[in-house]
């Protein structure tokens, strides 16, 4: 498994899953804006506790195909 290597894979990738979603389209408009930082902090979604990993860890329910770019 590869890691990305910009944003443009993960468009990519969004591309596919996210972009007939509303609220994905939300998100992917709003993630730089500091508001909605603050909002992902005070809602549960701590941008600051998300970190990469290098092994995905085996009791994970995702599969290396699903994180591939």
């Amino acid at each position: 498994t590869q890691a990305w290597t910009s944003f443009s894979e993960l468009e990519t990738v969004f591309a596919h899953s996210g972009n007939q979603n509303n609220i994905a389209r939300f998100v992917k408009a709003n993630w730089k804006e500091d508001w909605y930082f603050g909002y992902q902090c005070l809602n549960g979604c701590n941008p600051l506790l998300i970190h990469q990993i290098s092994l995905v860890p085996p009791n994970l329910a995702v599969t290396s195909d699903m994180l591939r770019p």
